[in-house]
């Protein structure tokens, strides 16, 4: 008769509660300070994300504050994303990044626009120099404090190097620098024959790819 309840063995016995993250993603001329604060009001636990920040933007803007400004104690936790594809001045970038109070670091090897990864190189390119990327990452590590975490953020391919051997190697070569990653489950087309906009939609999701790399790297987390 459980008229007056669960007995404590079935108390017991209830799992726990699985708590999953729950991250706001970075877009462009939205993140804003503002936004972040707005979303951090609707939630205390939602993971939140600055726009991108180029590394020449971090080294020699005078107004430094309008991009890495964080109230720590009231905002976190939140991953600061840099873009660029030099290991010296990415890893002045993570220093400084880390030196305002952000918990973890996220190199943004995903972004597919051709101002990006065309005319300046990183962002998606780097998911073509896999040696390159991981260099970055290496850098980042040594200039980011103890204590913070070192990311990326990159595709599940790029033009035709679209197998699933691909990114176990790339995967492969960032993992001794960096043991999170945060896939986008499409190859990403930087031929010029397809827009950024295109490139989060169309290239269709290819989740098999995903849960092969969790896989083959159990010590990786993949989110």
């Amino acid at each position: 008769d459980d008229r007056h309840g669960p007995t404590p063995a079935s108390k017991e016995a209830s799992p726990a509660p699985d708590f999953r993250e729950l991250h706001v993603a970075p877009m462009l001329n939205y993140s804003s300070r503002e936004f972040r604060a707005l979303f951090r009001i609707l939630s205390r636990r939602a993971v939140l994300w600055t726009e991108m920040v180029v590394d020449e933007t971090i080294l020699h803007s005078p107004h430094l504050d309008e991009h890495l400004h964080l109230d720590a104690a009231a905002m976190n936790p939140v991953v600061v994303q840099l873009g660029g594809s030099r290991p010296d001045s990415m890893e002045l970038a993570a220093a400084a990044a880390g030196a305002r109070g952000y918990p973890e670091i996220n190199l943004n090897a995903d972004c597919p626009s051709r101002r990006v990864a065309g005319e300046r190189e990183f962002g998606a390119a780097l998911m073509k120099d896999a040696p390159r990327c991981a260099e970055v990452l290496r850098a980042m590590s040594a200039g980011a404090p103890a204590g913070a975490t070192v990311s990326v953020k990159c595709r599940v391919g790029v033009d035709d190097a679209d197998s699933a051997e691909f990114a176990a190697r790339f995967v492969a070569e960032a993992r001794p620098h960096c043991k999170r990653f945060y896939l986008h489950a499409r190859r990403c087309v930087l031929d010029g024959t397809m827009s950024a906009h295109g490139n989060r939609s169309v290239p269709p999701l290819n989740y098999p790819r995903v849960y092969g790399l969790c896989r083959t790297f159990p010590d990786c987390e993949f989110v």
